[in-house]
């Protein structure tokens, strides 16, 4: 599954209730632009997850983890990852304040795996 992480950081100085909302908010749709701008460059679903940083020291406002998968090791979807990755750090930037930094990396992997329907009955 391609899929990416937005963890984001609260400000020092983040005191009131409100500014926080207002970060989360922000991350809420920084990560809905960058799932329809992926789904829309790697033409496959892209889900997403969005957190804060735990206790953290050094990390960007905003940044995204991403993983696309590539079974057959083509060599296109190195080059669309790399194109990719510099819209949607533009497209992050361009969401962002001044004060705040972006960062973005999109990993391929090789994966296997699957989901499955749960089978126990409800009573």
């Amino acid at each position: 599954m391609n899929e990416f992480l937005l963890r984001y950081r609260l400000p020092e100085g983040c005191v009131t209730d409100w500014q926080e909302e207002k970060i989360r908010r922000q991350a809420w749709e920084m990560a809905k632009q960058i799932q329809a701008k992926a789904e829309d460059v790697f033409h496959t679903n892209v889900a997403y997850e969005v957190r804060e940083f735990g206790h953290c020291d050094g990390m960007a406002s905003f940044d995204v983890t991403g993983w696309i998968t590539n079974n057959n090791g083509s060599s296109m979807v190195e080059d669309e990852v790399e194109s990719a990755q510099r819209e949607f750090l533009a497209l992050m930037k361009s969401l962002a304040f001044e004060y705040q930094v972006v960062e973005c990396k999109w990993l391929i992997v090789k994966s296997s795996g699957g989901y499955a329907q749960g089978e126990m009955k409800q009573k």
